[in-house]
C-alpha cells in the first residue's frame, strides 16, 4: 500500500463504532455512513447499535408528526436527499406546502384567538419541488431510516448504555444496564434529551426549564377533521398567555398541544397516564382553553385520553467536544443528547437528520479523528445555537400578553397583509 492510498483512509477504517440510540439521529448516522463510504476509505468499520427501547413502535402507534424543512440552515430535507431517502419520505408525508395531497395542502400559520389567520408562513411553489417543507409522522420517518439501517446490521433492542470510560490505549469501555460491557474505538451518543451518557460524563449539564407547560393530546376523527385542522399546522395565540398548537398526523388524526407559562417547572404526572387521569387532564385543558372556542371544543370531544401527556418544556445549550469539555476522545454527541430543544423550535427532527449525516461526512472526509470532530462542531454548533434562540423567541411571541401581544398582533397582521400584496 503506497502513501497516496494511505492518505485516503478514513480514521474509522477497520475500527469499531458503537452507536447508542436508534432514534432519528442515530439511524441517520448509520445510514449516512454506509451511503458515503467508498472502497478508497478502507475497510468499512464494524458498527454495533444499542437502543434502550424493547422494540420499535409500530407505525400504527403514530401520535406526532414533524416538520421537515426544505431550505435554510436547518433543512433536514437536504440530509434526506443525500441519504437518497427524500422522495420516499415525501411519498409518505402528510402535508406538503404548495402541492395537494388528498384534501391536504398544509401551510404553517399563526392565528388569533378567533381562529382568523394572521399570517401564513409558506414558501409557495419552488422551482425545485423537492425544496418544499413537508410534514411526516415521526415514527414513519424513523421506520424509513430503520429499514435501510437494517440492511447493514441489526440493532440490539432493550440494551441501554449508561457509562463510558477511556483507556490509555485509546479504547472506550462501555457499561450496559444488563451488566455486560463492550469496547470500541468510537462512540456516537444519540440517546436523547435525557442522555444517560451525558449525565455520566457531564453531570452538571442539565436541561433548563424554558417557561411553558404543555398538555399534549391526540384527537381521532371518523372522517376528515374540520377546517382548518385538516390542512394547516401552526399556533393559535390567545393574547392571554395561552397558546394552542395543532398539526395533522394523518387524514383523520390531529395532534394538539395547549401550553401556558409558569415561573417554575411543574410537578407533573409521568407516563403511563391512566385513562382516568387522562380524562381529568383533558377537563383541565378544556377549562384553560375555553376562550379558544370552535374548533377547540371539537378537538376536546374527539381526544383520546390514552394519548395525554403533560410535560415541562426544557432545552439546553449545545457543547463542543474534546477533553476540555469532559468528553473523552472518540466520543461525540448528536441530536437531542447534545442540544435538546423544546417543541417550539420546530426543527428537532431536522437537527437530528443533519447531525447524523454531517458527522458521517466529516468522519469520511477528514484524515484524523480530531480533524473530523472539529469540523463537525463547526457546522453543528452554530445552527443549534440559532435554533435555541429562535425557539425562545417563538415561546415569547406565542404566549405574549398585554401591550406586547397588542404590538405583536399588529405586526403579524401587517406582515400577512404585505405578503398578500407581494403575491399579487
Amino acid at each position: 500500500m503506497n502513501s497516496s492510498t494511505l492518505s485516503l483512509l478514513s480514521p474509522l477504517a477497520g475500527k469499531k463504532i458503537v452507536v447508542v440510540g436508534a432514534g432519528i439521529a442515530g439511524l441517520s448516522f448509520v445510514v449516512s455512513l454506509r451511503r458515503i463510504w467508498t472502497e478508497e476509505l478502507g475497510d468499512f468499520p464494524e458498527v454495533v447499535h444499542y437502543e434502550r427501547e424493547e422494540e420499535m413502535p409500530g407505525e400504527n402507534q403514530e401520535r406526532y408528526s414533524v416538520r421537515i424543512r426544505g431550505s435554510g440552515p436547518s433543512a433536514g430535507a437536504h440530509a434526506l436527499r443525500k441519504m437518497r431517502l427524500l422522495e420516499t419520505s415525501l411519498k409518505n408525508g402528510i402535508t406538503r406546502p404548495g402541492f395537494a395531497r388528498g384534501h391536504t395542502r398544509g401551510y404553517i400559520t399563526v392565528r388569533s384567538l378567533d381562529w382568523l389567520r394572521l399570517v401564513s408562513l409558506r414558501d409557495g411553489v419552488r422551482a425545485n419541488p423537492l425544496d418544499a417543507d413537508f410534514r411526516i409522522g415521526r415514527l414513519r420517518i424513523r421506520h424509513i431510516l430503520l429499514r435501510v439501517a437494517n440492511e447493514y446490521g441489526k440493532i440490539n433492542w432493550g440494551s441501554a448504555c449508561s457509562e463510558v470510560s477511556s483507556s490509555e490505549d485509546g479504547k472506550l469501555y462501555l457499561k450496559l444496564d444488563s451488566g455486560k460491557e463492550d469496547v470500541c474505538d468510537f462512540l456516537v451518543v444519540a440517546d436523547g434529551a435525557n442522555s444517560r451518557i451525558r449525565s455520566w460524563l457531564r453531570p452538571d449539564d442539565k436541561l433548563s426549564f424554558a417557561g411553558p407547560i404543555n398538555i399534549s393530546v391526540v384527537s381521532r376523527f371518523s372522517g376528515p377533521p374540520p377546517h382548518p385542522l385538516n390542512r394547516d399546522w401552526g399556533i393559535v395565540a390567545s393574547g392571554n398567555g395561552l397558546a394552542l398548537f395543532t398539526c395533522p398526523v394523518d387524514e383523520t388524526t390531529i395532534h394538539w398541544s395547549l401550553s401556558y407559562m409558569a415561573k417554575e417547572p411543574g410537578d407533573l404526572p409521568r407516563r403511563p397516564i391512566s385513562h382516568e387521569l387522562g380524562a381529568h387532564i383533558l377537563r383541565e385543558a378544556q377549562e384553560r382553553g375555553m376562550a379558544f372556542g370552535e374548533p377547540f371544543r371539537i378537538l376536546i370531544e374527539h381526544s383520546d385520553a390514552t394519548t395525554v401527556r403533560v410535560f415541562n418544556s426544557k432545552d439546553k445549550e449545545p457543547f463542543a467536544h474534546g477533553t476540555a469539555n469532559k468528553i473523552p476522545r472518540g466520543v461525540i454527541f448528536i441530536g437531542d443528547s447534545n442540544h435538546a430543544v423544546t417543541p417550539f423550535a420546530g426543527s428537532g427532527a431536522n437537527m437530528a437528520l443533519l447531525d447524523g449525516y454531517d458527522l458521517a461526512w466529516c468522519l469520511c472526509m477528514h484524515r484524523s479523528m480530531d480533524e473530523a470532530v472539529t469540523a463537525y462542531d463547526r457546522c453543528s454548533l452554530p445552527r443549534a445555537r440559532t435554533l435555541l434562540r429562535n425557539s425562545h423567541f417563538t415561546i415569547a411571541v406565542a404566549h405574549a400578553t398585554g401591550w406586547r401581544w397588542f404590538v405583536i398582533h399588529l405586526l403579524l397582521q401587517l406582515f400577512g397583509y404585505l405578503k398578500l400584496l407581494w403575491k399579487r
